[in-house]
């Protein structure tokens, strides 16, 4: 899918890169064909208004180009020719000439020969002066130009093909990540729900194969099924919740809060639970701290970190709370607990969905992964960022910042 995607990207880029780029070509060719033809229009004109001498201007800035000079006399038929370098034949030419006369048309193009000219004539006391400039050297510059379009098109639209792809692989690589992490979480997700769905049907059946128990003596199974009824609804809501999250369907209802206060009484009531675990809770709030914050979703970050911590630290250890505010005035919050050292890929995936730095311990804490990328979740609503490390010796810090 990505593939073809990047194909079809390249592909209308490519086209729309093709259209302009002959419309800027043929736009040049046209423009450089008309300002030769008015320059060589000009100078035809401004030759006929001179003074002439011996059938020609007096002046020698017409030398330079390729004209002309004809005066006919209209009693006698005759005429005078002082004839440009690529005149071939005065027959032809003075054929020519009083078939322009006889038109009537005093400004146009005629053929000479093989050759195309500009002309203009206008009527003297003595008969008709005309001028006719080739346009032999228009023609020759539009070709080149033609031909150097010829053979840069090809090579630039090589180049823009080649910056194409690059950039096609560049643009599509947020697409590429965020389609491999959609098909990771569809597939982490049938996963995780096809284990309790498994225990489920098994302890369905054990029960219809005995019909005649009572429920008291098929109480165990009965267990199994509400537990892994209890696993599955709780993943199917945190499922629902982070796509609701990447649908932007979830929103912060901040509010301003006093922040040092809030926490302490959350530790308070923390304190009991993670003594009863076998852990001791210290934490340091620094007083008179505010934040604009959704007390009911921050509340559940602190709940998964904490459990996190209770679940993963090593026995009998201390969890530590820190709050205060750093020397650019931001708000940090920081929970740390000894754990198994980590390696930085493992810390830097913390947050992954379905990721778990040991698999095997999933049914026994009853984790699937997915709660430090809500916590994750619900303090990017916040506009804040969460982090982990953890040193040599194993302890983990997560911080969050606002």
């Amino acid at each position: 899918m990505v593939k073809r995607l990047q194909r079809r990207f390249v592909m209308i880029n490519m086209t729309i890169l093709t259209l302009v780029m002959c419309a800027v070509f043929c736009g040049v060719y046209l423009m450089m064909a008309r300002s030769e033809q008015k320059e060589l229009q000009r100078v035809v004109h401004q030759a006929l208004a001179a003074s002439w001498t011996d059938g020609k201007p007096v002046a020698e800035q017409y030398q330079m180009y390729d004209l002309v000079y004809l005066t006919l006399y209209s009693d006698t038929r005759e005429m005078m020719v002082a004839a440009g370098s690529s005149v071939q034949g005065l027959e032809t030419v003075t054929a020519t000439a009083w078939r322009l006369i006889d038109s009537g048309e005093p400004i146009g193009k005629t053929l000479v020969g093989d050759g195309s000219y500009y002309y203009e004539y206008r009527s003297t006391q003595d008969g008709h002066r005309l001028v006719m400039g080739s346009r032999a050297a228009e023609q020759d510059i539009l070709r080149r130009l033609s031909r150097n379009f010829r053979r840069i098109g090809p090579a630039a639209l090589i180049g823009l093909l080649i910056i194409s792809i690059l950039l096609a692989r560049w643009e599509i690589r947020p697409i590429a990540a965020a389609w491999e992490t959609q098909r990771n979480f569809v597939s982490d997700a049938s996963h995780e729900l096809k284990t309790p769905l498994a225990v489920i049907a098994t302890n369905t059946d054990l029960v219809l194969a005995n019909p005649d128990s009572t429920i008291a003596q098929q109480r165990r199974w009965l267990d199994y099924m509400k537990d892994e009824t209890v696993r599955m609804s709780r993943l199917v809501a945190n499922l629902l919740f982070i796509a609701k999250v990447d649908a932007h369907e979830i929103k912060a209802a901040r509010a301003e809060v006093d922040f040092s206060a809030w926490l302490e009484e959350l530790c308070m009531e923390y304190e009991t639970e993670v003594f009863e675990a076998g852990y001791l809770l210290d934490y340091q709030i620094a007083p008179h701290i505010t934040e604009q914050l959704d007390q009911e979703k921050m509340r559940r970050v602190l709940d998964i970190l904490l459990d996190n911590a209770v679940q993963y630290s090593t026995p009998k250890t201390e969890i530590r709370i820190r709050l205060f505010q750093d020397k650019l005035g931001r708000v940090c919050f920081l929970m740390s607990n000894q754990t198994e050292p980590l390696t930085k890929e493992h810390t830097a995936r913390l947050f992954d969905r379905f990721y778990r730095v040991d698999r095997s311990r999933a049914r026994n804490t009853g984790g699937y992964g997915l709660g430090l990328n809500i916590a994750k979740c619900i303090v990017e609503l916040h506009e804040g960022t969460i982090s982990a490390s953890c040193d040599e010796t194993g302890k983990l810090v997560i911080s969050i910042i606002f």
